[in-house]
């Protein structure tokens, strides 16, 4: 039989279990402040908590759950996500958390959820396991964050970030973005375009090698270190090179990138106004060539004036003389010395756009044969070469004007190659868009192009830039006025084309014509010659010029005409007044002062729209001409002219008038 326990082993084992009975009791004391830490450091997270057991089934959660989601802690308990929100992604989610357990890892994923209005929201949730007390998985805790406002700053900034590629990618600028050290870390294709080269070639590399050349790359390094300083750089115009060397106008402009006040690099932009610039030059050599013109204009008229005065005494004196040395030498001498007085002035007018005389359709190609030709009679060394174009190309145009263009070119080419050489003449029709050449400047239309090129000696970059400047030459003082290309580029300007020139010293020039294309039949050729034709008419001469008057006067008289002067409109109109329907036709001067042909031909056909008006000047037929005989004035004659010449235009003029198209006119006074 077992011996009872004494009483004071009763005593201590009773003291023992009380001690454990305090120790449990205060565990769970700790427990309950543990789990009240818990639950209140889960009321206090302001974003959705919640916890499983290992089969994936809730456990609890935390106010903002409860807030999203619309349901309890006790709603939830025991349930997977499964039962309490069927469906394709609640299965999805399940298996994830699974797989979270099984290998007991961290998981960090986007995912959607619907919350208690229905609303979808893109989410980011946080997953971990928890262990017990063994070390083994337990369970999982999990939450996630609303990433709606996120998620929308992000397609915004991909937005702005796709605006930005896009603008970089189409803007025609150059646009170079660098770092703290100048070196290139972005080039856009605009860059590309303007200076050649590829983003390869230029990311990596110092701006200023790459773009800058001699007395710019001072500049260049001065603009970079304002700019890594910090500061802007203003928009300014200078020089940058492109990768063959070439220059290239630009305007460019700099300025720093600070983040948070940090210079994180430099941003360059350059904008190419090469096209400006040319233009802008074109507009100047215009005006400069437009101001010369109305100087060299006027002179040519001021000097036809006076060989209309020369010729005339002369043609006098050699019809009131027998035939016969020396006097006939010395006349036929004087003669020859006005006609290239005459060829000098078609020149000045020509150059100041003002020596179209007789426009009529030609074919291009024609001429183009028949010059080549008759030059190639006098020039032996050189070998002429032409290709023309098969179908006849037609222009609008002064032949003689033309043809002298032409043989200016020939000339020129002539004077390039003095050991020989060849000259190509080519045809063809062509169809000029300014749009693709902002500097072109002639309207859009169908063209006839003439290129004329040689094989001479070439010319330099600084002659070139002047080879259409009036009175220059590059020959020796004395051997050529420096007129023929200035010419020639006033008289293709007239006719509403363009003249370019191209040449390399050593590779020969190339000068191309662009003349406006026209749709008419050409006309063939009229005599330059006509006889002498009389008349007994009466003939009112108006000029300014007396010397103009007397000669014109002795030469109509020598024909049989007679005539009657006037110095002036006024008196032209008081003249017509006196005579009283005597006046068979007038000889009126274009450019006089007070009231001017213009003026006095409309108060000629206010007094009489019948009398029949011929048009006289040492201007051409352009201009204020042309307009007054698109009004009726029955002719034009350009001084100085000969007594045959003068002879020839009254005749017609008084034939084609001999029946008027108007009735019998009743006559006022002229002067109103």
């Amino acid at each position: 039989m077992a011996e009872k326990p004494s009483y004071e082993a009763l005593e201590k084992r009773v003291a023992s279990l009380e001690t454990i009975a305090r120790q449990f009791d205060r565990m769970q004391d700790e427990h309950r402040q543990t789990l009240n830490l818990l639950e209140s450091l889960l009321a206090s997270i302001p974003t959705p908590v919640f916890y499983k057991d290992t089969r994936g089934r809730y456990m609890g959660c935390n106010p903002a759950f409860t807030e999203i989601m619309g349901v309890t802690a006790e709603q939830i308990r025991g349930k997977t996500v499964q039962e309490l929100w069927p469906g394709d992604q609640a299965g999805f989610y399940h298996q994830k958390d699974l797989e979270l357990m099984e290998k007991a890892s961290r998981q960090v994923y986007e995912f959607e959820v619907t919350d208690k209005d229905g609303n979808t929201r893109p989410v980011m949730y946080y997953k971990n396991v928890f262990r017990d007390e063994t070390g083994n998985v337990a369970g999982l805790v999990g939450g996630f964050t609303d990433i709606s406002d996120l998620r929308h700053a992000h397609e915004e900034l991909l937005q702005r970030q796709q605006f930005l590629e896009a603008v970089l990618f189409h803007a025609p600028d150059a646009i170079v973005t660098l770092d703290v050290h100048h070196r290139v870390t972005g080039w856009n294709p605009g860059a590309v375009k303007i200076f050649g080269y590829t983003s390869e070639e230029a990311v990596g590399a110092q701006l200023d090698d790459l773009v800058a050349r001699g007395k710019h790359q001072s500049e260049a390094g001065t603009k970079t270190q304002r700019v890594l300083s910090g500061k802007r750089v203003d928009a300014f115009t200078t020089v940058r090179y492109r990768k063959d060397g070439t220059p290239v106008h630009v305007i460019a402009a700099g300025s720093p990138i600070l983040i948070e006040g940090v210079l994180k690099g430099v941003v360059a932009v350059y904008s190419d106004i090469s096209d400006r610039v040319k233009m802008e030059k074109a507009l100047w050599e215009a005006q400069k060539m437009e101001a010369i013109g109305t100087l060299a204009s006027g002179i040519a008229h001021d000097f036809n004036n006076l060989l209309m005065g020369i010729l005339g005494r002369v043609s006098l004196i050699e019809m009131g003389q027998n035939p016969g040395p020396p006097n006939s030498e010395h006349i036929a001498a004087i003669e020859e010395y006005v006609k290239s007085a005459v060829n000098l002035t078609k020149q000045l007018l020509g150059f100041a756009q003002g020596g179209r005389y007789e426009v009529t359709p030609i074919d291009i190609n024609e001429l183009i044969e028949h010059s080549t030709t008759m030059f190639g009679r006098t020039s032996k060394g050189i070998r002429i070469l032409t290709t023309i174009w098969p179908k006849p190309l037609v222009i609008e145009a002064d032949r003689s004007q033309i043809e002298q263009v032409l043989l200016n070119i020939y000339v020129n080419a002539l004077h390039a190659m003095p050991r020989g050489g060849e000259l190509r003449c080519e045809t063809r029709p062509m169809a000029l868009d300014p749009e693709t050449d902002p500097s072109c400047p002639v309207p859009p239309g169908h063209y006839v192009m003439i290129s004329i090129s040689d094989t001479g000696t070439g010319m330099t970059e600084e002659v070139l830039q002047k080879v259409f400047d009036p009175f220059f030459t590059t020959r020796d003082r004395g051997r050529g006025t420096g007129l023929g290309l200035a010419s020639a580029y006033g008289i293709v300007t007239n006719h509403g084309g363009m003249i370019t020139a191209d040449s390399r010293v050593g590779h020969g020039s190339t000068f191309t014509i662009y003349l406006p294309a026209s749709r008419k039949d050409v006309e063939p050729e009229k005599p330059v010659e006509k006889p002498l034709v009389k008349g007994t008419e009466t003939i009112l001469l108006v000029d300014d010029e007396a010397m103009i008057l007397d000669v014109g006067k002795d030469m109509l008289e020598r024909t049989g005409y007679r005539v009657v002067t006037a110095d002036s409109g006024e008196s032209a109109l008081s003249q017509l007044s006196k005579l009283r329907g005597e006046v068979d036709l007038v000889i009126l001067d274009l450019i006089m002062p007070g009231m001017n042909g213009a003026k006095t031909f409309h108060k000629i056909r206010e007094y009489d729209p019948t009398i029949p008006v011929i048009l006289s000047s040492g201007y051409s037929i352009d201009g204020q001409a042309t307009e007054l005989l698109e009004q009726g004035c029955n002719g034009f004659i350009q001084k100085p002219y000969s007594i045959g010449e003068l002879g020839e235009k009254i005749r017609r003029v008084l034939d084609e008038t001999k029946q008027p198209p108007y009735p019998p006119p009743t006559r006022s006074s002229p002067m109103k």
